[in-house]
């Protein structure tokens, strides 16, 4: 998975009316008009709309100065290099994990939390931090 990806993700895992926005976009179904396989490539196309609309929507709201605009155009451009089809895959196996852990509960099953990898610069920055300290 490409980095740019990868972040968007740690970044969605932390805003969950996004992610369930985004659940119920990888949820609709064409049947029978299209395969589950293209219904996949219509929804993943779907979520990238979507968060290009969400993104458009933040663009608009910033104050007009020189960084804001300069930042702006860099997160725009930077959904340019997302994987989307990896993306709604990632949405698709969220939303199977939840369900099974949510079984699981019902069942009175006990299973430790599934925490995204901390990535080597985010350890490094805090130990660092740690040390000034």
């Amino acid at each position: 998975m490409n980095p740019y990806t990868q972040r968007l993700w740690e970044l969605l895992l932390e805003q969950p009316l996004l992610l369930e926005q985004l659940t119920a976009i990888m949820r609709r179904s064409y049947e029978p008009f299209l395969s589950q396989e293209r219904a996949f490539r219509v929804n993943a196309c779907a979520i990238e709309q979507h968060l290009r609309d969400e993104f458009d929507l933040w663009y608009e709201w910033l104050p007009e100065t020189p960084i804001n605009a300069l930042a702006g155009q860099c997160a725009l451009a930077l959904l340019d290099v997302v994987d989307w089809n990896t993306l709604a895959r990632l949405v698709i196996q969220y939303e199977e994990n939840a369900s099974l852990l949510q079984t699981l509960d019902r069942l009175h099953i006990g299973v430790a939390p599934v925490h995204p990898p901390v990535r080597q610069e985010e350890t490094e920055r805090r130990d660092a931090e740690t040390e000034i300290v």
